[in-house]
């Protein structure tokens, strides 16, 4: 489970140390599954922040599996990230808690 706070100054710091434990995790044998709240506009693909994060799964052969927003704002901000060859994870949906700024995902 991943939680990047929403403070515009920690987004260097967490790529940095987000790459080190896929470099770590994306290499061993076996599903990966990463989940959490990135508090990045992925769905945004002018968001600069976004294009990084994408880069970085892209460069690791990862795959983010949520597809419409997870935030009240409408951005999709909480993730499902796999290796872009498994195939457990199907079936994403998104619904209102109606417990939290966020959607369950």
């Amino acid at each position: 489970m991943i939680y990047h706070p929403p403070d515009l100054s920690s987004y260097d710091l967490f790529y940095e140390e987000f790459s080190k434990l896929i470099e770590q995790t994306a290499v061993s044998p076996g599903g990966l599954l990463i989940v959490g709240d990135f508090n990045v506009h992925v769905d945004d693909g002018d968001n600069f922040q976004a294009r990084v994060l994408v880069d970085i799964l892209e460069s690791y052969n990862l795959r983010q599996h949520v597809t419409g927003a997870t935030h009240i704002s409408g951005h999709t901000l909480d993730l499902a990230i796999t290796k872009s060859n498994d195939t457990f994870l199907s079936g994403i949906s998104i619904f209102d808690p109606v417990i939290s700024d966020h959607s369950a995902v």
